[in-house]
């Protein structure tokens, strides 16, 4: 391979050069990111679109019983496996 750099000659510029990454790879990358966070840091990252007020128990009334799974962890399981 020629040297076409007189500045740094021990750089190709051939074998520099990547091919650009398509759309559906960039989001394939950042989903796979967004599985391996936890649940409470997916509540972090979409607190501005999801209201915490909605993913909070009932204080009173006929869904206010303590449940194994809160209403928040269970929603960011379905989430997440979306």
């Amino acid at each position: 391979m020629q040297n076409t750099t007189s500045l740094f000659p021990g750089f190709h510029l051939q074998t520099l050069r990547r091919k650009p990454r398509s759309a559906s790879q960039k989001l394939s990358d950042e989903i796979a990111k967004l599985k391996q966070k936890t649940f409470s840091q997916l509540g972090e990252c979409f607190r501005n679109f999801i209201p915490s007020q909605y993913l909070r128990p009932s204080e009173s009334g006929a869904l206010s019983r303590r449940r194994f799974f809160s209403k928040e962890n269970t929603f960011w399981a379905f989430f997440l496996k979306c």
